[in-house]
């Protein structure tokens, strides 16, 4: 479990060993008659053997122009699209300049500046009228008088006007209530800079229709520009820069387009209030194509309240100037968002946050990462929907994020062609780099790959979960302790269905549902090679495949569990229910540590398994090991074959390596028809200390022994009922042998 939860257990198992069953010099007694169970020339029927589960497909993303196919390094068929060239986002240190995804190198905002006072491209009719910095009063605003100041110009232009900016700064406070355009030389050279400080009045404040403002710069210790109620404007090739509370913000139904729109260096004003990029607020609509924020204090862009909408295509916001918050996208309280190639990078405390009841994020070709933690190294999420908020995100990339890659909590999401990877540990304290984290989220992921993630893969605690084409792979222990390291985690009553997916080179364990009411459906899913943590107090942390444990129920259909340790399957605690369709259970290994185990199936504690089509094959120690009063298994077309001595059977319990094939111990019962139980190490089917089991048409043969039975007065007819024992040592071994201690619960 994560930090805060509950703890994930290996529960005791319970084994008889015997390996005195296969000591041909001292034969066990054995019962006249044990010989096949059924008339000469009998064969019983084969099982069916287990269908396979259908791969998942990658993440589809077709990468917008300009964008680069990058593979991940772990897995060649999973491309992320990369929007900038291989050295990375271009630094634009000319505050002139600036890159907008998709681009390979910084270029000049706007046009160039022109060699006189004027931009070239001035409309040649209409009503232009000139103002040129530094002239004294009296002009005529022509390109030979000018005004001298904007405001002058502004009083003098009919509406429709185009007010000419020349080169130079003007140190004015600008109102633009009538269908005027303010048209600068260049961004480089035209810049509205007053120089008094206001906390209050913007740089440019927009109240009315139809108003565009083109090729200049906005700067100086004021709030940049608003755009207020009923105003209507646009704004093309405009840089706002070292600029106090917000960049640009449009509020109380006004209404802003923007073009080439670059907003850098946001401070809080002296009140020490915000310190935003782009503000969009109180039924405020704003549509923005090639836009840059980068360097605001408090967020990067923030919409807020119902009727309030940004959209944006081609848009960058990146490295927040204080980390105390410095958010990337804030969409919060009923506001609605859509981004279209869309960068967050290097901002703090939350990549994109969205929050609260009728909140909507959409987002295509999106790309998240870096986000940072705060000062005090908390939170640092790459993107965050929470409290009735929805999202719909995909294709997208959200990469070495702080804490947690994707999560929902009390939210919608849709997540679609999405890679979150590399998810890192809070820095406060080494715990968290979770990839995908859904808490009592309804949320539907499709083609997504979780890679190198830490603590656990795709977290879910209550709600509804659905997966299609899901791959969670190579998630890492915790930082702090070493620990956890699961690919996927779910309890709390979580709903989770999975419809193709690959657990592959998690750690501890690679799927683990607890608790009541927690469901876990799964269609063609494979859990492979999960690896043990070496910590835990100097025990091996495991290395299950697949745990379901305190009440929780797996469905499941054509699934393939391979290559784990200590256990493949492990089904505990009353009320835990496993039940499904061809299901195989392959090279489980002993546990690395010490050597022990290495079960295909363990059920104990009261839980129970009803399984069809099901192949268990070079398991360690057991193959199926049903243990505990109250634990049941019910199995048809079962075939446990190959089972192993555990690996310490060259080491510390030599003479005892087990391999029995299907066991059922400690009040357990089990019934299992149409079976092939083969080439054990050392017993086919075991019985003991008042188990109950039922076996009707199948093989148990080449096995040294087929049956060892440890009860007393047993009716061994029950394990005959068109069984077939043939080629064993010998068919039965009624011996009590000696059965070995219980193994160690294994907690974080």
């Amino acid at each position: 479990m994560l930090r805060g939860g509950a703890a994930f257990v290996v529960l005791p198992t319970m084994l008889a060993t015997a390996c005195a069953c296969g000591d041909d010099t001292a034969p066990a007694r054995v019962d006249a008659g044990f010989d096949g169970g059924g008339d000469a020339g009998f064969e019983p029927i084969e099982p069916e053997p287990p269908l396979p589960p259908e791969a998942p497909a990658p993440p589809d993303w077709e990468c917008p122009a300009g964008w680069r196919a990058v593979p991940d390094p772990d897995a060649v068929d999973v491309v992320a699209c990369e929007p900038w060239p291989e050295s990375g986002r271009p630094d634009c240190v000319d505050d002139s300049e600036a890159v907008f995804p998709g681009q390979s190198a910084c270029a000049l905002v706007g046009t160039p500046c022109p060699a006189g006072d004027f931009a070239e491209d001035l409309p040649a009719a209409g009503d232009v009228v000139h103002v040129r910095a530094g002239d004294p009063p009296g002009g005529d605003g022509s390109a030979a008088a000018p005004f001298a100041t904007i405001a002058d110009g502004l009083a003098a232009a009919s509406d429709g006007a185009v007010v000419a900016l020349s080169k130079g700064s003007f140190d004015e406070v600008v109102a633009l209530d009538r269908p005027v355009t303010l048209w600068g030389a260049c961004v480089a050279a035209t810049s509205i800079a007053p120089a008094a400080d206001s906390d209050i009045d913007p740089v440019v404040a927009v109240s009315g229709a139809d108003v565009e403002i083109r090729n200049l710069t906005l700067t100086g210790r004021h709030p940049g520009i608003e755009i207020r109620a009923a105003a209507d404007a646009t704004m093309d090739a405009v840089v706002v820069r070292d600029v106090w509370s917000y960049g640009v913000q449009v509020t109380g139904g006004g209404r802003l387009g923007a073009t080439d729109l670059v907003v850098r260096r946001v401070d809080p004003d002296s009140r020490g209030a915000d310190g935003r990029g782009v503000v969009v607020t109180l039924g405020g609509v704003m549509v923005a194509s090639r836009l840059s924020v980068s360097e605001a204090t408090a967020s990067g862009i923030r919409v807020v309240d119902p009727w309030s909408s940004f959209e944006g295509t081609d848009v960058v916001v990146a490295r927040a100037r204080v980390p105390v918050a410095g958010l990337g996208v804030s969409v919060l309280l009923g506001a609605a968002v859509t981004l279209h190639r869309t960068v967050v990078e290097e901002t703090a405390v939350a990549g994109i946050n969205v929050h609260g009841d009728g909140t909507v994020l959409t987002a295509t070709d999106l790309v998240v990462r870096d986000t940072r933690a705060n000062s005090e190294g908390a939170f640092g999420n790459g993107l965050v929907v929470q409290e009735l908020a929805s999202a719909s995100v995909g294709p997208a990339l959200v990469e070495r994020n702080a804490v947690v890659g994707v999560n929902a909590l009390r939210a919608t999401l849709v997540l679609t062609d999405a890679i979150v990877r590399d998810s890192l540990a809070q820095p406060s304290d080494g715990f968290y780099g979770v990839g995908l984290d859904l808490a009592s989220a309804t949320a539907r992921i499709e083609r997504i790959w979780l890679g190198r993630n830490r603590s656990v893969g795709l977290h879910a605690i209550g709600g509804t979960i659905d997966a299609v084409d899901l791959v969670v792979a190579g998630t890492l222990p915790t930082e702090a302790d070493q620990g956890l390291g699961i690919g996927l985690e779910m309890g709390d009553g979580a709903a989770v269905t999975v419809l193709r997916a690959v657990f592959d080179a998690n750690r501890t364990i690679g799927v683990s549902a607890y608790g009541p009411g927690t469901s876990l459906t799964c269609d063609d899913v494979a859990i492979r090679g999960t690896l043990p943590t070496l910590v835990l107090g100097g025990r091996d942390g495991a290395g299950v495949g697949m745990q379901i444990w305190q009440a929780a129920i797996a469905t499941l259909r054509r699934v393939e569990v391979s290559g784990n340790r200590t256990m493949g399957v492990a089904v505990l605690d009353p009320g835990s229910r496993y039940e499904g369709t061809d299901v195989a259970v392959t090279d489980t290994l002993s546990r690395l540590l010490d050597g022990d185990y290495g079960y295909g199936i363990q059920v104990g504690a009261g839980a129970s398994l009803d399984l069809e089509r099901v192949q268990v094959r070079s398991s360690r120690r057991a193959g199926v090991l049903i243990g505990g009063t109250g634990s049941a298994g019910t199995l048809r077309d079962l075939a446990v074959l190959s089972t192993l001595e555990r690996d310490c059977v060259l080491t510390t319990c030599k003479g005892e390596g087990g391999g029995t094939g299907l066991a059922a111990l400690e009040g357990a019962t089990l019934e299992a028809t149409r079976i092939r139980v083969s080439d054990s190490a050392l017993c086919g089917v075991q019985l003991a200390r008042e188990a109950q089991m039922d076996l009707h048409q199948g093989r148990i043969s080449e096995n040294p022994v087929g049956a060892n039975v440890q009860i007393a007065d047993y009716d061994l007819s029950r394990l005959r009922d068109g069984v077939v024992f043939s080629d064993n040592g010998r068919d039965l071994d009624a011996e009590a042998l000696p059965l070995p201690e219980p193994a160690e619960r294994v907690s974080p």
